[in-house]
C-alpha cells in the first residue's frame, strides 16, 4: 500500500516524532511510506523510513490556501500513485479534504490536539470536520477528544474513532550513563531536577510551569528546572524566568532531535497544559519510567490510569504544582513506584505496533 502522511512540517513535536515512528512501522510491514509536507521539511523529514518526500512550498495567508501549493499535491499523489492520504491537523485536512476526491485516494485524518480549551471550533473548521468524517475516516488521539468532537463539532459518534498515539518503546530500552550526561551539560551530580519537554505554544502554559517552580522553591524546594524545547512563546518563558528570579535555576537546551538522554537526566516530569489530545511527551516520559505531575487535561488522565501512574492536577493550579513537586521531592521510594506503573502501562497500551495495526485497519477498511 502507498500511503502518504500529509503535515504542515516535520520541525521536532510530539505530532511529527509520532508520524515519523508511525511510518517507520508502516515502513517495516513493506508499505511504502511518502512524506509531504506543505510549508517546510523540517529535520524530521529526514528520517530514512520515507521512500519519497514532497515539500509544497505553501504561501503564507493562513487559513486560506495556496491552489498552486493545492495543484501541485494532486500531481504528486497521482504521479506516486498514492493510496492513502493521512493528513495531520488543520492544515494538512484542508489540502487532503480537497486532493482525495480529486485524485481518488482514500482519507484519513487524525486530529491531535483540542483548540482553545471552553471555545468552540470555527464554523468552517466543524464544516471540514464533519465532511472529512462523512467522505473518510476521522481519528481522535484520546477518547477526551473523540467525546469533543461529538460534543462541540457535532460529528455522529460512529463517525470518529479513537487511535491512541503510540511509541517506538525500544528507544527507551537502550541504556545511558545519567551521571555522566548530567555533568556534561552543566547539571550539578544529585540535583534534584524537575523537566517538561515540548514545543514552546500557549497551550502548553510555560510561564505558568516556571510560576509553580517558583512557588516550589519559595517553600523551600530545591532543584533544578530543565525545559527541553523551543517555539514562539520562547520570548514568554524568558521573561517569566527573569519576573520570577530563577534564571540559576533553569536550564533552556533548546529543541531536541535525540530526547531520551534528557528524560535520562530528570527526576520528575512536568506539564502544566491548559489543552492537550494525547502528548507525545508523556508517553515518552513514562516509557522512560519517570513519575509525573500533569494537568488533569485531554487524554493525560487516560495515560497516567486516572492518577495511579502519575500526579494529576487541575490546570492553571500553580500551588497544586507546588505541592506536588514538593511531594514527590520528599518520597523518592513513590516516584519509584509510580514510574513503574507508568513504565508498564505504556509497554502495554502504548506502543507503536498497535497504532500502526490500528491505522492499517482504517486506511483498508474505514472507521474501525
Amino acid at each position: 500500500m502507498r500511503i502518504l502522511q500529509l503535515v504542515r512540517c516535520m520541525d521536532i513535536g510530539g505530532l511529527e516524532v509520532f508520524v515519523a515512528d508511525l511510518s517507520g512501522q508502516l515502513a517495516k510491514q513493506r508499505h511504502e511510506v511518502l512524506l509531504g509536507c506543505l510549508t517546510h521539511a523540517g529535520p524530521l523529514a529526514a528520517t530514512p523510513c520515507f521512500r519519497s518526500r514532497w515539500v509544497g512550498l505553501a504561501r503564507s495567508g493562513w487559513p486560506g490556501l495556496d491552489p498552486l501549493c493545492l495543484l501541485r499535491l494532486v500531481r504528486f499523489v497521482r504521479r506516486e500513485g498514492v493510496e492513502v492520504i493521512h493528513s495531520h491537523n488543520t492544515q494538512a485536512m484542508l489540502y487532503a479534504l480537497l486532493a482525495a476526491p480529486l485524485t481518488g485516494a482514500r482519507h484519513v485524518h487524525t486530529v491531535h490536539g483540542r483548540g482553545v480549551p471552553g471555545k468552540a471550533s470555527k464554523a468552517w473548521k466543524a464544516v471540514c470536520l464533519r465532511r472529512v468524517s462523512r467522505r473518510g475516516s476521522l481519528v481522535a488521539v484520546s477518547s477526551d477528544l473523540r467525546r469533543l468532537l461529538v460534543e462541540r463539532d457535532g460529528i455522529k459518534p460512529e463517525r470518529v474513532c479513537t487511535v491512541v498515539n503510540g511509541l517506538d518503546i525500544r528507544r527507551f530500552s537502550r541504556s545511558a550513563d545519567r551521571a555522566a550526561w548530567r555533568v556534561q551539560h552543566g547539571i550539578p551530580e544529585g540535583a534534584f531536577v524537575i523537566g517538561s519537554v515540548g514545543r514552546f505554544s500557549r497551550e502548553k502554559c510555560y510561564p505558568g510551569l516556571v510560576a509553580g517552580f517558583s512557588r516550589y522553591r519559595k517553600g523551600g524546594g530545591d532543584g533544578i528546572l530543565l525545559l527541553v524545547g523551543d517555539g514562539p512563546e520562547r520570548a514568554a518563558v524568558d521573561a517569566a524566568i527573569r519576573e520570577y528570579r530563577v534564571e540559576d535555576a533553569v536550564l533552556l537546551p533548546g529543541a531536541q532531535r535525540e530526547i531520551v538522554p534528557w528524560l535520562r537526566s530528570i527526576d520528575v516530569f512536568c506539564l502544566f497544559s491548559s489543552t492537550e489530545g494525547m502528548p507525545v511527551s508523556l508517553l515518552e516520559a513514562s516509557a522512560a519510567g519517570l513519575p509525573s505531575v500533569v494537568t488533569d487535561v485531554g487524554g493525560n488522565r487516560e495515560v497516567l490510569d486516572g492518577g495511579r501512574c502519575g500526579l494529576l492536577i487541575e490546570s492553571g493550579d500553580e500551588e497544586a504544582l507546588s505541592l506536588a513537586l514538593q511531594s514527590l521531592h520528599d518520597d523518592p521510594a513513590r516516584r519509584q513506584q509510580l514510574g513503574e506503573r507508568a513504565r508498564r502501562r505504556v509497554r502495554e497500551r502504548y506502543s507503536i505496533e498497535s497504532s500502526a495495526q490500528r491505522y492499517l485497519t482504517l486506511y483498508r477498511e474505514g472507521c474501525l
